[in-house]
């Protein structure tokens, strides 16, 4: 009973400090931002340079050259420009690069030439508003997991032109889900706060200045060290190591994949040591965090309580398996028993791998039948090159697929005979190296 007594007067403390909230007077000593004051067009501060929004511009540019910068090396690469064959934005790499530094280049003219959230401390006409709500939101979702974050707040205003009190929704700018910890804000609930606008355009340029990410301190806060051009090189490097980590996988199955993937080759230990190993550290890894992130998640929210009660934004619930729904559930279901599946899988292309990259064993010439050659491209992107052959012992139906690339292709004739070098392998487990057309008798 004590207990219940406790929350209820907390909670009774509560809506008599949200009443308080409501009352719309503003301060007499009120002061806009030095920055704001004095007729425009006013200086802009230097201290502007340091704020969220010009630090927000420069890592911009400073990834969109990096990632030009790794484009361009990439492709210098034969390897990579070969895998341009079977994907075919690779192929293009060179002119991504060309377009990446353009836009590195148009974002550096559009801000050298003042069209910038910046004119509104140059032009601004400022107004007081009073904020009434606080949020922390999910922005975008994929697959019930959040991926970007902002503030949303409503704002009791009166018009500058009209004089009517009215409800005004902004939000501030978006940032990362895993750096969502790191920002607040520097007004709370309750708190009085500058509105400006554009002389003349109030009801489409009237904003809340502390959300426009101009000065530092002022609105939008982000805690901890600020993100370097050393983050930004080793991040881009670190997405383009991921993208490279799952696209072998897929070039291993085509060109390693054993003559025979049968349960008996699945026994081999360092193939199901490998597929356990992936389905543990990948598959189990990434759901631990899974389960970690959702565990913190709701250690968050039951401090929503205590953020109403300064003022605080209160954040909605973003963690993966706190997503509800059928569909959600259903999607949640597949990823647990889906993603140690992909591990395994990896596991096994780890295999494969090293089965053929380590195999120094001599090479088999074996007499096959080509029985055609084939290109097929699917959704505009992926190009396969293969020729389907049979081993002179394979039954009628029994048909191989050698997948190669389109200068081999062409080697080859339909109903034609040919040889497939075979190499035993690392781990045991027989490949095909190569097809090789049988070269014309030259006598008469």
């Amino acid at each position: 009973m004590h207990h219940d007594e406790e929350a209820a007067y907390d909670f009774a403390a509560l809506f008599d400090e949200s009443v308080k909230r409501a009352s719309f007077e503003p301060p007499r000593d009120y002061r806009f931002e030095p920055e704001l004051t004095g007729p425009p067009p006013r200086p802009i501060p230097d201290a502007v340079v340091e704020g969220l929004w010009s630090r927000r511009q420069r890592l911009t540019r400073q990834a969109l050259a990096v990632s030009a910068v790794i484009s361009f090396v990439l492709y210098s690469f034969p390897a990579v420009r070969d895998l341009g064959v079977y994907f075919l934005p690779i192929a293009y790499l060179d002119w991504l690069a060309y377009g990446l530094a353009g836009l590195a280049v148009v974002s550096w003219v559009r801000q050298s030439l003042g069209h910038t959230p910046i004119r509104y401390i140059r032009d601004g006409e400022t107004s007081i508003g009073r904020v009434r709500a606080l949020v922390k939101q999910p922005t975008v979702v994929h697959n019930s997991t959040p991926g970007e974050f902002q503030f949303a707040a409503t704002v009791d205003v009166i018009h500058p032109e009209t004089g009517e009190h009215q409800l005004f929704d902004t939000t501030s700018s978006s940032f990362s889900a895993d750096r969502k910890d790191r920002y607040d804000t520097s007004f709370r609930v309750g708190d009085y706060v500058t509105m400006v606008h554009l002389p003349g355009k109030v009801d489409k340029t009237l904003r809340l200045y502390g959300f426009l990410d101009l000065m530092p301190g002022v609105g939008l806060v982000r805690r901890g060290k600020p993100v370097t051009f050393v983050d930004v090189v080793l991040t881009a490097l670190g997405i383009t190591a991921v993208i490279g980590f799952f696209v072998w996988p897929l070039v291993a199955v085509y060109r390693f994949l054993p003559i025979v993937v049968s349960m008996e080759a699945l026994t081999v230990p360092p193939v199901w040591t490998a597929v356990i190993a992936g389905a543990i550290l990948i598959g189990g890894g990434f759901l631990s965090y899974l389960v970690w992130h959702y565990r913190r998640e709701q250690r968050r929210l039951e401090s929503n309580l205590e953020a109403f009660a300064t003022g605080r934004a209160v954040e909605s619930s973003a963690a993966f398996f706190a997503q509800t729904g059928v569909w959600n559930r259903a999607f949640q279901a597949l990823l647990v028993v889906g993603i140690p599946f992909i591990g395994g899988l990896i596991g096994f292309t780890a295999v494969i791998t090293a089965n053929a990259m380590l195999d120094e064993s001599m090479p088999e010439h074996t007499p096959v039948e080509v029985l055609g050659v084939f290109e097929e491209t699917s959704k505009f992107v992926f190009r396969e090159y293969y020729v389907e052959y049979r081993f002179a012992d394979d039954p009628a139906a029994k048909v191989h697929s050698f997948h190669t690339h389109p200068a081999d292709v062409v080697r080859f004739m339909s109903e034609s005979p040919a040889s497939a070098v075979v190499r035993a392998g690392f781990f045991d487990l027989p490949w095909i190296e190569r097809l090789e057309p049988e070269s014309p008798d030259p006598s008469p």
